[in-house]
């Protein structure tokens, strides 16, 4: 969220005027676009039923109550992860274009995913550090508050220290959460565009370990084309 204040008095404060701009991530559209595509409208129409009822003006508690059906909705119509993946996964926020470029570039100029790596491991604040292992490249999610994760005192404040999802957060206060683990597609979806960018080809993302399904951390593998094979180095 930002503020643009477009008329600023400081001896008349009463006549300000202060616009304030919100980020809108639009994700139940993304939901709906996702089902209809894998599943058909009929599923489409099984999932979001409800949605009509959420507005701005809802609370988060409603909104997250209402994503806990879905999920529910949506596994009774599917338990395939790999639909579920492709459903969830467009949902996530989107990756900055311009960062997808640069490392696109690395990888065009050079055709050497280790080159794209040694560039992700010099900026910590945006990637974690992926280790090759042939074709699949393993990642530890860092802590959303890493002082938190180090700190809390019980496994719960733990859990909501590391995950970045305010979906999530709420529901981590016990085990098995209510909300099921196929949310967490919804999070492959960073990755999945980011390394569809750079290579310019499909992905796979696979859950190795999440906070939803009672781990202390969550793991993910992301699988290269087998058509890459033949640029890879070996593995150091």
């Amino acid at each position: 969220m930002r503020e643009i204040y477009t008329d600023w008095d400081t001896e008349h404060p009463e006549a300000n005027v202060t616009e304030i701009q919100v980020l809108n991530h639009e994700w139940d559209r993304r939901l709906a676009e996702g089902v209809e595509e894998v599943l058909g409208a009929e599923a489409r129409q099984q999932v979001m039923a409800g949605i009509e009822e959420i507005t701005v003006e809802s609370s988060d508690a409603h909104y997250r109550e209402w994503i806990r059906g879905a999920m529910e909705q949506l596994n009774s119509l599917t338990c395939d992860p790999e639909q579920q993946y492709r459903i969830m996964s467009c949902c996530a926020h989107v990756f900055p274009e311009e960062r997808i470029e640069r490392l696109r570039a690395i990888y065009e100029q050079r055709l050497d995913i280790d080159d794209v790596l040694r560039e992700m491991y010099q900026d910590h604040a945006w990637y974690e550090k992926p280790v090759r292992k042939g074709n699949t490249l393993h990642m530890v999610k860092v802590p959303y508050d890493p002082e938190g994760y180090t700190n809390g005192a019980t496994a719960v404040e733990r859990r909501r220290a590391y995950c970045h999802c305010g979906f999530v957060r709420p529901y981590l206060d016990e085990f098995p959460a209510k909300l099921s683990p196929t949310f967490c597609w919804c999070g492959s979806g960073w990755y999945r565009r980011l390394w569809e960018g750079i290579l310019g080809q499909p992905i796979k993302v696979d859950h190795v370990a999440t906070l939803l399904k009672g781990n202390d951390q969550c793991i993910l593998v992301v699988t290269l084309p087998l058509a890459l094979e033949g640029e890879l180095s070996p593995e150091s």
